[in-house]
C-alpha cells in the first residue's frame, strides 16, 4: 500500500481454502472493470483478488488433455474486455469468458490443420485489433484468428531468411505505430514486417552498437517511440 508505506502479505494457507491458491506466482493482470487482480500460479492454477473486499477466489483449469485431469501451471496472462487469456505449460491456451464464466481450451491436436501448434505457452499479447499472438516454448508464433477459431503459425525455417529467428518466443510486443516486436531465445529481437517476413536484430561481437545478447525477456515501448528490449543475462537496450 503506497499510500501507508508498508506491505501486504498474502500467501497459500492449507487451512484456508478462501487464500490464495499458491506462493509461486506468475503472472497479474488488474481487471479496472471489476477492481479484481487476476493471478496466475505456478501450482495452483487462477485466483481472483477482489480488491474491495480483499478476498480470494479460486478456479480450477480442467485440461483436455488425454490423461490430465487439470492445469496448475498458468505462465501468463492476458485481459482483453471480458475475455481472460490463460497461457499454461504444457496445457496449453484458455480462453476464460468472465460474463459467463465459461472456460475453452485450446490445445495441439495434429488431427487439425488449425490448431495451436505447442501446449507450452510463454508469452501472450493482444495486438490493437484485438488479435491475440502466444508466444511458445517449441512451436514459435501463433495468432488466433477470432472469425476461425483457427491458429495461423510463424515457425523458424534455417532454409528462409525471411522466417522468425526461433520457436522459442518469450515476448511480444506490438508498438504504437502497430509494429509487432517478437523476443526470441537464441535469435534476438525479431519485427514483423508487412509481408509477414522478419527483420532480425541480433548480437554481434564485432558490432559494438548491436543488441547486446540475443536471449529476449521483455520488450517495452516508452513516449519516444523507442522500444526497450530486455535480454536474459546482457541488460536493457535501447
Amino acid at each position: 500500500d503506497v499510500n501507508k508505506k508498508h506491505f501486504i502479505k498474502y500467501f497459500f494457507d492449507s487451512t484456508n481454502v478462501n487464500s490464495i491458491s499458491s506462493d509461486i506466482i506468475s503472472s497479474l493482470v488488474y481487471d479496472e472493470k471489476r477492481n479484481v487482480l487476476w493471478i496466475g500460479t505456478k501450482t495452483g492454477g487462477i485466483n481472483k483478488l477482489d480488491i474491495a473486499s480483499n478476498k480470494f477466489s479460486r478456479y480450477q483449469l480442467k485440461s483436455s488433455i488425454k490423461g490430465k485431469q487439470k492445469a496448475e501451471h498458468v505462465y501468463c496472462l492476458s485481459l482483453f474486455n471480458d475475455i481472460l487469456w490463460i497461457g499454461c505449460y504444457e496445457d496449453g491456451l484458455y480462453r476464460f469468458d468472465i460474463s459467463k464464466n465459461e472456460f475453452t481450451n485450446y490445445v495441439t491436436d495434429p488431427g487439425k490443420l488449425g490448431s495451436i501448434n505447442d501446449n507450452s505457452i510463454l508469452s501472450l499479447h493482444q495486438d490493437h485489433s484485438g488479435r491475440l499472438w502466444i508466444g511458445t516454448y517449441t512451436g514459435g508464433l501463433n495468432l488466433f484468428e477470432p472469425s476461425t477459431k483457427t491458429f495461423q503459425k510463424f515457425i523458424h525455417n534455417s532454409k528462409d531468411p525471411g522466417s522468425i529467428g526461433d520457436n522459442l518466443i518469450h515476448s511480444i510486443f506490438q508498438d504504437n505505430n502497430d509494429v509487432l516486436w517478437v523476443g526470441t531465445w537464441t535469435n534476438g529481437l525479431n519485427k514483423l514486417l508487412p509481408d509477414n517476413k522478419f527483420h532480425h536484430y541480433k548480437h554481434d561481437p564485432e558490432n559494438k552498437n548491436s543488441l547486446s545478447a540475443n536471449p529476449m525477456y521483455s520488450i517495452i515501448e516508452e513516449r519516444n517511440a523507442i522500444v526497450w528490449p530486455g535480454t536474459y543475462v546482457s541488460g536493457i537496450n535501447s
